[in-house]
């Protein structure tokens, strides 16, 4: 079990070990599945500070498989890992929103020095979200692509989520986004275009 008091991932997969001329373990063809609504997030915040940090509550829901193709087991080669990871049917509720972030679905591919997003779509507020991108260079200067949208965005449900006693505003919110960046400076950014 991880972060859960029953069984909760299922894993399959070749782990191979060499002691000659010195010791190295090698794993492959690894397949992990969990169902995240058995995850104890206070578990799991002692783990990962920065989940407590982002105020994740106990409902997080949805299906994420992790394929890893290939994965040396020594810190100096990390950049040799290849893999996937999906998350379907996924489900968040942070506690600075009153709407959950629903339908998330996201697919991750991991290889050599560069993750990369290549599709991750969500519904919040009633509107669409829409992102991927990727991280690359890790190991020497970490380089960020991002692109992203937010779509039919009801204001005056956003609004209402941010600030119960603000003023009520009308209309859709429409927002594509790019961007880069390096290490943590933004180098490029640009709004394309904002339909209210």
């Amino acid at each position: 079990s991880v972060f859960s008091e029953k069984q909760n991932m299922k894993a399959s997969g070749i782990v191979r070990l060499s002691v000659s001329p010195k010791t190295s373990a090698e794993l492959s063809d690894l397949l992990l599945e969990t169902d995240l609504a058995s995850l104890d997030i206070q578990r799991f915040a002692k783990a990962f500070p920065g989940i407590a940090a982002a105020g994740i509550r106990q409902d997080l829901q949805g299906n994420l498989k992790v394929r890893i193709d290939e994965l040396k087991l020594d810190p100096t080669a990390l950049d040799t890992v290849k893999g996937k990871m999906a998350l379907e049917n996924g489900r968040i509720v942070l506690n600075a929103l009153d709407s959950p972030i629903e339908n998330i679905s996201a697919e991750m591919i991991v290889g050599g020095d560069e993750v990369r997003v290549d599709r991750m779509t969500a519904e919040a507020f009633g509107g669409a979200l829409e992102f991927s991108g990727r991280a690359y260079e890790l190991r020497t200067q970490p380089m960020l692509e991002l692109k992203g949208a937010v779509k039919e965005l009801p204001l005056g449900r956003l609004v209402k989520n941010i600030n119960p006693n603000a003023p009520q505003l009308a209309g859709h919110l429409t927002l594509l986004l790019e961007g880069r960046a390096q290490g943590l400076a933004v180098l490029v950014g640009r709004c394309l275009n904002i339909r209210l």
